[in-house]
C-alpha cells in the first residue's frame, strides 16, 4: 500500500460524493473514472463494454443487460457533474462507451507529499 501510495498509483475522492451516489455501480465507476483520470490525462475515455464489465465488475452477461445496469450508475455521475457524458458505440457485434471526462469534477492526483501524512 505504502509504495502504490509513494508512487502516486491512487486518487482522493471527495467522500460525501461518494456517499451522495446511491448505487454500487455509481460508485465503483466513480472510482474507476478517477484512476483514470490520474493516470491517462485524457478528456475522452473508451473502453468495451465487457472490459469495464470486468473491471467494475458486473456479472451480467449481455451488452443490453450492462448496458441497463450502466444507464442508472451514468445518470448519478453526470447529475453530480462527475461526468460531461456518455456515448455508446456499437461497431459490428462490439459494444462500447466513450466516457467524457471534462466535465468540472472532484478529483483529485493523490500526493506522495500527502500520504506520507497518513503514517
Amino acid at each position: 500500500l505504502r509504495s502504490n501510495l509513494n508512487a502516486g498509483h491512487s486518487v482522493t475522492l471527495e467522500i460525501g460524493t461518494y456517499l451522495s451516489l446511491q448505487s454500487a455501480v455509481a460508485r465503483r465507476l466513480y472510482r474507476l473514472l478517477g484512476a483514470v483520470r490520474a493516470v491517462d490525462n485524457v478528456s475522452v475515455w473508451r473502453i468495451g463494454v465487457g472490459d469495464l464489465a470486468r473491471m467494475l465488475p458486473l456479472s451480467q452477461k449481455y451488452p443490453s443487460h450492462l448496458l441497463r445496469v450502466l444507464h442508472p450508475a451514468h445518470e448519478m455521475l453526470i447529475a453530480a457533474g462527475l461526468l460531461g457524458g456518455v456515448l455508446v458505440t456499437q461497431t459490428g457485434e462490439s459494444w462500447g462507451l466513450e466516457y467524457d471526462l471534462s466535465a468540472t469534477s472532484s478529483y483529485q492526483p493523490f500526493s506522495a507529499a500527502r500520504g506520507k501524512d497518513l503514517a
